[in-house]
């Protein structure tokens, strides 16, 4: 039986399968979705190893027993028909994706956000590798856009569940503003080099609050407010760090997520009025 950080393996499903032996997933819905996203779409540096990787801009994917923690806590939530999901800090696009994906037939809308316009751009360009992804591009099934991830996006709230991906110093009240009655949110809660817990918020049918702290967690903190476009994504000159766990002595290459290219277009990533041109 592996334990966290221990369940490495050779391809997308070796991967997935060692998180099932090792009891990080225990819902078959997490699995299906995890197995859909294949993790090399989403970084090139050993993408099936159980760790968090670099993506560039200061940030990381997630390691993968990360991911399937926080698709455990929001399955249910995320599984309801029409279901509305918020995800802060969407950096490399796996997760907004792979939320998308826990109930394929539902109708649900994943609302993917990020305070830099290149993660905007590299998740777009990641979920497009395959012909799922484009397809829940195409459909709207996921959406893309620049947002403060601290403000989230109040314009198609509530939310059914919301993850973070960055440690916020508290938690920040527009996004439990935006919790849907029965909803959940799950987020890193601390100071940047402190200690942080991985907290859980639902709310229930009377809109009362009842937070729990699941674990420790060491997360980059969440950035607060709108970032401009830096001047080297190629080569990934430092930034302020959008979201994602902390790169725990691992040893990872810089990587944009794409062999180092740059995103070439737009296509995925919506812009317009406000809030989804605008905020984070």
């Amino acid at each position: 039986m592996c334990a966290a950080w221990h369940c490495s393996g050779a391809t997308n499903n070796d991967l997935i399968d060692n998180l099932q032996k090792g009891a990080l997933i225990r819902d078959d819905r997490v699995a299906n979705a995890m197995r859909a996203v294949d993790r090399g779409d989403f970084t090139a540096h050993n993408p099936y190893r159980d760790s968090p990787v670099s993506i560039g801009h200061g940030v990381t994917i997630s390691a993968p027993h990360m991911h399937a923690h926080a698709l455990e806590q929001l399955v249910n939530h995320a599984s309801r028909q029409g279901a509305k999901i918020l995800d802060v800090g969407c950096g490399s696009g796996y997760l907004s994706m792979a939320l998308s994906l826990l109930a394929p037939t539902n109708d649900s809308t994943v609302f993917g956000i990020d305070v830099l316009p290149e993660l905007v751009l590299l998740s777009a360009e990641n979920v497009g590798k395959s012909a799922l992804g484009r397809s829940l591009l195409e459909s709207k099934r996921v959406r893309l856009s620049l947002a403060d991830g601290w403000k989230g996006l109040p314009a198609h709230g509530p939310f059914d569940a919301i993850h973070v991906g960055a440690a916020a110093r508290e938690v920040p009240a527009d996004l439990v503003a935006q919790l849907a009655p029965l909803g959940r949110m799950i987020i890193p809660v601390g100071p940047h080099g402190a200690a942080q817990n991985f907290l859980r918020i639902d709310r229930d049918a009377n809109g009362s609050l009842h937070q729990t702290a699941l674990f420790g967690v060491r997360y980059v903190p969440l950035v607060e407010g709108k970032q401009l476009p830096t001047t080297s994504a190629k080569h990934n000159t430092p930034t302020p760090a959008a979201g994602g766990e902390e790169d725990s002595g691992a040893a990872c290459a810089l990587n944009d997520g794409g062999e180092g290219s740059k995103p070439a277009s737009g296509d995925g990533v919506e812009s317009g009025d406000g809030v989804e041109s605008g905020g984070r």
